[in-house]
């Protein structure tokens, strides 16, 4: 099925009867808190299977999902996915391992907004983090970005302000470069030190 822009798959303490595999465009795996403050922990990207554990073990999702981009999603219903998984083991395993990487994302953005005060610094880990399932050459490493500066604000708990004038900031020292929807890190080393430093 096509979804556009925004569309929600599944909310938070939701029981699935099925699991969406993303063939392509980008979904947002995120936390809400009561006042209505978002907290994304994760961008599923295509061939990222959403909702194995709920749909296997019939628990709760702990997370939301939505599409950050127009996107083609493939839907499995819960009967005919837990067939497909009786018949093959390997599913099981491959449900847990999607969980331990979402709560691993999961740990990382809770330490990048928790432990860091300095937003510039949040945003630079943040970049890094993304930056390691780009396209890495030596010490250079670019990646599609084509999150909105809202969307970026919401991964490190900033405002969207904020985000635009750290970004400005970090092309101006050489930090960053951004054409398009592609950002390039001319040096991993550099905006590390930054990042641990803040200067």
């Amino acid at each position: 099925m096509d979804y556009e822009a925004g569309r929600i798959l599944f909310l938070e303490q939701e029981s699935l009867n099925q699991v969406f595999v993303v063939l392509a465009g980008d979904v947002r795996l995120s936390l809400q808190d009561v006042g209505g403050r978002r907290l994304t922990l994760r961008i599923a990207r295509p061939g990222d299977v959403l909702g194995m554990h709920s749909a296997l073990f019939g628990s709760l999702t702990e997370w939301s999902a939505d599409t950050v981009y127009r996107s083609k999603i493939a839907l499995v219903t819960r009967c005919d996915f837990l067939r497909f998984a009786q018949r093959y083991q390997e599913v099981s395993r491959l449900a847990t391992l999607e969980l331990m990487t979402i709560h691993r994302n999961a740990c990382v953005t809770l330490r990048i907004v928790g432990l860091t005060t300095c937003i510039r610094k949040r945003l630079a880990s943040q970049l890094l983090e993304w930056g390691q399932r780009g396209e890495i050459t030596g010490d250079q490493t670019q990646f599609r970005m084509a999150l909105t500066h809202s969307q970026i604000a919401e991964f490190i708990g900033a405002v969207r302000e904020t985000v635009t004038r750290a970004l400005i900031a970090f092309k101006q020292r050489g930090l960053v470069e951004i054409r398009g929807s592609m950002l390039r890190i001319p040096s991993t080393t550099a905006l590390r030190k930054y990042s641990e430093r803040g200067h």
